[in-house]
């Protein structure tokens, strides 16, 4: 497209402006004068460079590295007095003409600066239309958290008789070459097409140049309120960001971007859990309050959803089903759900339900306890079940030693009931061993106390020197006291032989 001249734009505005001046004039009192607050900018210099200009703009849990800046001096630098004007106090700024051309009252109608110089190519594609005077910020850096986060306000002297005339200068932020400057839908473009006095209004501020000094003292003709970045990013890991804005359809007619100091940051959000790994309520408690804790940052807002589901308890019957979502506002750090406990009059002692958390948003994540256990202790009084009846018995009923091994273990079982004492006398006999020759073997008894379930019994073998066949003696239970005999009340010992036959 051809570049058109200034003076061809002013004239332009000037003819819409005529018919219609009247009537503004009456609408529209007088507004900023020159002493009112105002604006100061300092654009970069040998002693304003662009890594200082990056450093203005950040705030906490970001490290920068590999800046670079295109464009002329006069296009970016500093600014302050913002309060009462633009809604941010100071910060950085770039331009498509002289960042100095902010400075207010609004007397000029058309305010640019043809600074003759190139476009970008990222602004061209975005904008379909060629593009002039481009002024581009971009470094490298790394967040500690997972969500990019700043503020800025988008200013122009296209509003408002160029809205929707085809005539927009673009902007873009790139966030590892996506560009993030878009409304909160996600998709659409932040340009004066898509914020003005008709669309978006409750974003956009007429100052509009009617005759008289605009409402806010600035030339800039209109602007956005302090609008805010909010994008993922790769935590810990190096990102890249372009901070571009470039006339586009023709070179004159200035915008200006400005960005709020110390607001560049990327503060971890946080991780959301269950405040312990298990919780306990009476089954006459009505309901079980559950908190859900966030750690390790409380940046933005995050949400995540819970639920229940069946352990041991039944939903509907022991506890009711509970599901929903918990919303963390920028720095909360605590919420807590209910679950309604069911009180029956069934004895059936402690039951358990089952909690999960997962779906986190905002940059959030899940921590290690996502899953917890519910208990409901039951209050309702019940018999115990009986029990079986003690049993002692050998826990084999065969043995196997050595000659050389010099000793056999036998073991004697409880089962059934452990409450009490119970006791069982143990006794020797003879098969083709003899006791006092191949083995010594002292008959005795077994004492069980409350709770105990197993009792040994050493016995002697006789490593003699005589060549002699496998051996084999037995041992019997007899007597028992507070329990019966089991099925294993009988066990073989038998005892091979090491000697060597000739």
């Amino acid at each position: 497209m051809k570049r058109r001249s200034n003076w061809r734009n002013k004239a332009r505005k000037w003819s819409m402006l005529a018919a219609a001046l009247p009537m503004l004039l009456a609408a529209f009192p007088a507004g900023a004068s020159a002493a009112d607050p105002a604006l100061a900018v300092s654009p970069l210099s040998s002693s304003l460079t662009k890594e200082q200009l990056v450093q203005a703009f950040l705030g906490g849990s970001v490290t920068v590295s590999n800046v670079t800046f295109s464009g002329q001096n006069v296009q970016a630098g500093t600014f302050d007095g913002g309060n009462g004007i633009i809604g941010i106090d100071k910060g950085i700024m770039l331009s498509s003409g002289n960042i100095s051309n902010v400075i207010g009252p609004n007397q000029n109608t058309g305010i640019g600066d043809d600074l003759d110089g190139a476009g970008d190519a990222d602004l061209t594609a975005l904008a379909e239309d060629d593009t002039y005077d481009a002024s581009v910020l971009e470094f490298d850096f790394v967040p500690a958290g997972d969500v990019l986060k700043f503020k800025y306000v988008f200013a122009s002297d296209e509003y408002n008789e160029y809205v929707n005339k085809g005539f927009n200068d673009v902007f873009g932020f790139f966030l590892n070459g996506t560009n993030i400057a878009l409304l909160n839908d996600g998709v659409t473009p932040v340009t004066i097409d898509n914020i003005n006095n008709d669309k978006n209004s409750d974003l956009y501020v007429d100052n509009e140049f009617y005759g008289e000094d605009a409402k806010f003292n600035t030339e800039m003709d209109g602007f956005t309120k302090v609008l805010n970045i909010e994008a993922p990013v790769h935590k810990g890991v190096t990102n890249h960001i372009k901070l571009a804005l470039a006339d586009a359809g023709d070179a004159v007619l200035d915008s200006a971007i400005f960005f709020g100091a110390d607001t560049f940051t990327s503060e971890p959000v946080g991780n959301l859990q269950f405040s312990q790994p298990a919780y306990s309520v009476g089954e006459n408690g009505g309901s079980a309050v559950i908190t859900v804790t966030r750690s390790n940052g409380t940046s933005g807002a995050v949400s995540v959803d819970y639920s229940t589901s069946d352990g041991t308890a039944t939903a509907g019957q022991d506890y009711g089903a509970t599901s929903g979502t918990l919303t963390f506002a920028a720095g909360e750090t605590s919420k807590t759900f209910s679950i309604p406990i069911t009180d029956d009059n069934v004895a059936e002692g402690s039951e358990t339900v089952q909690l999960a958390l997962s779906n986190p948003t905002g940059g959030a994540e899940l921590g290690q306890q996502k899953n917890a256990t519910l208990t409901i202790t039951d209050n309702d009084e019940s018999t115990p079940p009986p029990q079986d009846p003690a049993s002692i018995e050998f826990a084999s009923d065969s043995y196997f030693t050595a000659e050389g091994d010099g000793t056999v273990t036998l073991t004697i079982v409880r089962s059934g009931s452990t409450d009490g004492v119970s006791t069982a006398q143990y006794c020797f006999c003879n098969k083709t061993a003899v006791n006092g020759q191949d083995y010594h073997g002292t008959s005795g008894t077994v004492t069980f106390q409350a709770g105990e379930t197993s009792k040994t019994v050493t016995v002697d073998i006789v490593d003699d020197q005589l060549p002699e066949a496998l051996e084999t003696f037995g041992v019997f239970l007899k007597n028992p006291t507070g329990a019966v005999l089991g099925a294993k009340k009988w066990t073989w010992v038998s005892i091979q032989d090491n000697d060597t036959h000739l």
